[in-house]
């Protein structure tokens, strides 16, 4: 007979003091846990190029003023 594995992998992603709290206050939750990577926010010129790629993506051309904007915004 064949042995299927099932794995499941679950991610909590926010700001990284409220998600460190919710498992300090509950051992039984953060022992599930076997790893916690803490990856850097996007800085508001990586979100402007994220922005601008998905832009271009979806077939939209941003004008100066647009990109501007948006990094305005994101920052």
């Amino acid at each position: 007979m064949a042995r299927t594995l099932h794995e499941l992998a679950v991610i909590l992603a926010g700001q990284a003091e409220p998600l460190r709290e919710l498992l300090r206050t509950a051992p039984p939750r953060a022992a599930r846990f076997s790893a916690v990577i803490d990856f850097p926010g996007y800085t508001p010129a990586q979100l402007a190029a994220v922005f601008g790629f998905l832009a271009d993506g979806a077939g939209l051309s941003l004008t100066r003023e647009a990109e501007c904007k948006a990094a305005t915004v994101l920052a």
